[in-house]
């Protein structure tokens, strides 16, 4: 008769202490409630860091900050995924600024070259060749590019080999003059120039064989030692027979 007693000692206190144990967790979750829905919380303020060419009113409009929700039930990815669908955000970092702030850093896509094209249109591309807009504020200092047939450019954004063409260009030239003085002047894919200062061209004629073009035109630069103002033009078109023509 004793083991039977101890038995239904120990099923008292086993159910006492998961009586008690639910009841904790009601409280803790109760109090968790009460906090969490405390007004401190309420999303008050927008800070917004990183713009370039992008205006706080733009990036407030587009990322739709819920106002007068609760800071922690705040989903940091949804405002990234609206903000990223416009043209020049690359990416973004969000997070929460305790008790009612949002903080937003924009990283902005570089604008890398304007795209005049044939059909009268401009656009501003980055290096990936992605239309980033038909003008932005500060753009003085990348290159120019005209001529452009309207049918390279599908779904803002650029053909690709020729968006890495013209990139792999700008960078070869930028160790000999300013971006800003360059303009590449595609009347044809098989008639292709870089303007210097709207003076000196430098004919490459299409891409293929580009890096050996460019290899061949920075040799007889070096090699001439002559002032960009001194040459006519440079004609690669033909790799094995370059010719640099000097102003008289």
């Amino acid at each position: 008769m004793i083991r039977p007693n101890r038995e239904k000692r120990q099923n008292r206190t086993l159910r006492s202490s998961i009586i008690n144990g639910i009841v904790l967790l009601i409280i803790i979750g109760s109090l968790l409630l009460l906090i969490i829905s405390l007004p401190i919380w309420q999303i008050k303020h927008l800070k917004i860091t990183g713009l370039k060419n992008l205006t706080a009113p733009e990036v407030k409009q587009a990322a739709r900050v819920p106002y007068g929700d609760n800071l922690l039930l705040l989903r940091p990815s949804t405002l990234s995924g609206r903000l990223e669908k416009m043209p020049l955000v690359e990416r973004t970092i969000i997070h929460r600024g305790f008790p009612d702030t949002v903080h937003i850093e924009i990283i902005e896509r570089l604008p890398f070259a304007l795209v005049m094209a044939d059909d009268g249109n401009s656009y501003v591309i980055d290096r990936d060749g992605r239309v980033l807009g038909a003008s932005l504020p500060h753009i003085a200092d990348i290159p120019a590019v005209s001529g452009i047939a309207a049918k390279y450019i599908k779904q803002n954004i650029l053909d690709g080999n020729m968006a890495r063409s013209m990139a792999a260009i700008f960078k070869a030239f930028a160790r000999h003059i300013s971006p800003k003085k360059m303009t590449f002047d595609i009347k044809t894919p098989d008639d292709i120039s870089l303007l210097v200062d709207d003076i000196v061209a430098v004919r490459f004629g299409n891409f293929s064989d580009l890096d050996k073009k460019i290899r061949i035109v920075e040799a007889l630069l070096n090699r001439s030692k002559v002032k960009w103002t001194k040459i006519e033009y440079i004609d690669v078109r033909f790799p094995y027979d370059p010719v640099i023509k000097i102003r008289h």
